[in-house]
């Protein structure tokens, strides 16, 4: 590449032994990001070493790595992870970008590690931080804990357990979990090997049988977790049954069982060594900066007081994340990034040449200290920084502890929601303290750094209760809205039901009636403009036509898309079915308001998104080109990262405003990062309140109520002579249990009562630790017979669900009248209709 910059040549230490050893000797292995920075220290923010076998360039300012993680000029190289290959294959970590399978596995995974997911993991994570906080309270305020072993088995079980439904049970034993073990050797010894020389880790025979040894303990025990679900299939989507059973959707391929066995390895290995690594350079920084840790804890007893804690106190723990991305600045998981040029050659910072076989190791510990950015004091842990805009206005690429671009760490929206989980639901209940008050900061570093020798001891704060925080905690799923019962006047109210969201589609609950709609006079929004649609064409049953479209990678937002689609008919609107925002290419609707729900990755559209944008794009400056339509967009996006948050749909919103598109309702601006539902009922409602009061459906109209539609058949032909049929939860059969003992252990004194309980399973039903029994609920007797007496409804007639607002009753299964009312909720008013088939 052609320079008018005068070159420098890179700086380089003086080599060991007339150049025999290179620069290995300047380089601890065990603590490289420490060695890197001692030399940047000495040579600048630019310099190289020789390993004998290989010459890596470090770099260690922002200006510099900003160059470098320019992806169109830039990508991964493994550096150290080439030995880790020798175990994890071609998974997600060790794989080169350019690799049919990388490429494969990311996408099957963004859905079952994307936002909404993770959120469904809430119980599960509780689960295993309640066993931490458990046993640590049961040992008492003398004893000593290693920190990072401790959180190291958390993060471990957790991993496991949210990812592959397999329990590890860490803590039940006092030496590590064997793929631990393996995997911390298996580590080490990639470390060292990548900086011998290719012979010298050829004549190292016992290493490499060691080596090896550790490689199949970590196959065995993936082998096992695998085979395990293999014969006991699960229906619900976790990481696991994607790894199994998804498919890509434009090729249609899937995963190869060696490739499975690599990436499960690869997320239960780093799955677990990024968390582990997070909290234990939290609570070390947290106790040595004394005041910090005061406003954490006052943050978590404003927020929790005593209370369980609870999907929706996430994101109001803002102190605490800005703790932990501080943490994360100051000591970055992986500490190192490895890139090279695409380029054959070129120039960096306009001083340096260098080509495609140069390798850059960008050192983040330094460049996250980097004063030009983060100002004198930028050794200092200060979350505030993280805090009141100031990480917003960050320059870009300055803050990356997990890695860059699409390399960037794709489980870090677990590990974080975990860190968060676990700092409250510890700080909630205990004083900590440093069981050595003159301990100074060790760093052991693999592919990952943590602590070395960091011991803290627990004290339970005064006036908690041993129960504080984990109380009430229910085993399904926390990830649902609140149900929709009031528009236009006030707040949207939670009715206290729920759906989980695990294989139901995550969202929205279909909306249960409004108390009142907004009357004609009531203008939804400044924005607001008369729609064209006619009620009656296109109808369903009477009902309005809307098009629903979205963007999704991660399944996110194709999710929310599908719950709008199917809460709109209780308010007399229909559409058909949601579609890919590639879809309305050329071809949206002037006869109906449109809905968009699209995302930003990256500052880029979704892959099923990409033809619209780029329509649209061409379509700039031509002012009439979407006259006619009418359209509300409501973006997706993660505020931390910051220049690139709702990029795309603001971009989509203004190109079709622009381009004589008529917004209906404001544009709404979800981040996956805070509060997804508040946010997007927000938007929710001022859409419906649009659709609503554009319709002129008048003061007083209510919505349209969504029954339990039965069609009834007063023969019994078809049903033969069954006697008792199976009670029905989303699908699947309920069976009777026996209970055996039920006695009542401990008072409601503090939370729920605890009672022990002994029940006989019927015949071929299993059960293992960690499950859960639903217990199915029915109404009583005497309301059965009510509402059978009040429809002349026959209790024995076959009878079909047409519809129904309960998310838990399956439709189109012939079943007896008499089951269908006993397994429908008639706690709360309901519209009842029958329609009885001659």
């Amino acid at each position: 590449m052609a320079t008018k910059c005068p070159l420098q040549p890179i700086p380089q230490p003086p080599t060991h032994l007339f150049g025999l050893l290179g620069n290995i000797p300047d380089i601890e292995i065990t603590a490289k990001s420490t060695s890197y920075s001692q030399l940047a220290a000495l040579y600048g923010p630019i310099y190289k070493l020789n390993l004998i076998s290989k010459e890596i360039i470090i770099l260690s300012s922002h200006e510099l790595v900003n160059e470098v993680f320019d992806e169109t000029r830039f990508e991964k190289k493994l550096g150290t992870l080439r030995e880790v290959r020798h175990a994890a294959g071609d998974g997600l970590i060790t794989a080169l970008t350019s690799e049919p399978n990388w490429k494969l596995a990311h996408n099957l995974l963004l859905a079952p590690l994307g936002p909404m997911a993770i959120r469904a993991m809430f119980p599960k994570m509780v689960d295993i931080i309640s066993q931490l906080v458990l046993k640590w309270d049961r040992l008492g305020p003398n004893l000593i804990h290693d920190a990072t072993d401790n959180f190291t088995r958390l993060s471990f079980d957790s991993i496991a357990l949210c990812a592959f439904d397999y329990r590890c049970n860490s803590f039940y034993g006092d030496t590590p979990h064997p793929f631990v073990s393996s995997m911390t050797e298996m580590l080490e010894e990639a470390n060292r090997r990548f900086n011998r020389a290719g012979l010298e880790n050829k004549l190292r025979l016992w290493s490499q049988r060691s080596f090896n040894k550790d490689i199949a303990t970590m196959h065995g025990i993936v082998d096992e977790i695998i085979a395990d679900r293999r014969q006991n299939p699960q229906k619900h989507d976790d990481v696991l049954n994607s790894l199994l059973n998804a498919r890509d959707k434009e090729t249609g391929e899937g995963l190869s069982d060696e490739n499975i066995r690599y990436q499960v390895l690869t997320l239960l290995a780093a799955g677990h060594e990024t968390t582990s690594g997070l909290l234990s350079f939290t609570f070390y920084l947290l106790l040595k900066n004394p005041g910090e840790l005061q406003k954490a804890m006052a943050e978590v007893d404003t927020v929790l007081g005593n209370d369980a804690l609870t999907i929706r106190h996430l994101p109001q723990l803002k102190y605490v994340k800005a703790v932990l991305k501080e943490s994360l600045r100051l000591h970055p998981p992986a500490g190192q990034v490895v890139v090279h040029s695409k380029e054959d050659s070129g120039v960096l910072g306009c001083k340096y040449a260098y080509t495609s076989d140069d390798l850059f190791v960008i050192n983040l510990n330094d460049m996250h200290k980097d004063p030009k950015v983060w100002g004198s004091d930028a050794e200092a842990f200060k979350p505030e920084r993280m805090l009141d805009g100031s990480f917003e206005k960050l320059p870009p690429n300055s803050w990356k502890p997990w890695g860059n671009g699409q390399r960037e760490c794709i489980g870090r929206e677990f590990a974080m929601q975990e860190a968060i989980m676990a700092v409250a639901l510890i700080l909630q209940r205990f004083h900590l303290e440093m069981a050595d008050p003159s301990y100074t900061l060790k760093i052991s570093q693999t592919i990952t750094q943590k602590p070395l020798g960091f011991a803290i001891k627990v004290t339970r704060r005064e006036g908690k209760g041993f129960m504080v925080g984990l109380q009430a905690q229910e085993p399904q799923s926390p990830l649902c809205v609140p149900k929709l019962t009031g528009l236009g006047s006030g707040a949207l109210q939670d009715s206290g039901r729920s759906r989980p969201a695990v294989g139901t589609g995550t969202g929205l609950p279909t909306p249960s009636p409004l108390s009142h709609a907004p009357s004609k006079d009531q203008a939804p929004t400044s924005q607001a403009s008369p729609l064209k649609t006619s009620l009656k064409d296109g109808n369903t049953q009477g009902q309005a036509p809307v098009a629903i479209f979205y963007g999704s990678n991660s399944g996110t937002c194709k999710r929310f898309a599908e719950d709008v689609r199917s809460s709109l008919p209780t308010f007399g609107f229909a559409c058909h079915a949601s579609q890919t925002l590639d879809a309305a290419t050329d071809n949206l609707p002037r006869d109906r308001p449109v809905v968009i729900i699209a995302p930003s990755y990256e500052g880029l559209p979704s892959d099923d998104s990409k033809k619209f944008v780029s329509w649209l794009k061409a379509h700039t400056g031509d002012s009439k080109a979407l006259e006619g339509v009418s359209y509300s967009v409501c973006a997706f996006g993660n505020s931390d990262w910051v220049n690139t948050f709702h990029r795309i749909p603001k971009l989509i919103d203004d190109l079709m405003q622009k381009q004589g598109a008529q917004r209906f309702a404001p544009l709404g601006l979800v981040d996956v990062a805070g509060d997804v539902y508040d946010t997007f009922e927000d938007w929710w409602e001022k859409l419906m309140q649009a659709l609503i009061g554009t319709q002129n459906r008048g003061a007083g109209a209510g919505p349209v109520e969504r029954p339990l539609l039965v069609h009834a058949d007063s023969g019994l032909s078809e049903l033969g002579a069954l006697r008792a049929e199976p009670a029905l939860n989303e699908g699947e059969e309920m069976k009777l249990g026996t209970v055996l003992t039920n006695k009542q252990l401990v008072g409601d004194e503090i939370g729920l009562a605890k009672r022990h309980m002994e029940i006989a399973l019927p015949e071929g039903m299993k059960y293992s630790p960690g499950d859960y029994l639903l217990v199915q609920p029915s109404n009583c007797r005497n309301t059965i017979r009510r509402v059978l007496n009040r429809f002349k409804l026959p209790a024995d007639a076959a009878a079909v669900l047409k519809e129904s607002s309960e998310s838990s009753m399956v439709r189109n299964i012939r079943r007896r009248t008499r089951n269908w009312v006993t397994d429908f909720n008639l706690g709360s008013p309901r519209q009842l209709n029958k329609r009885t088939e001659s």
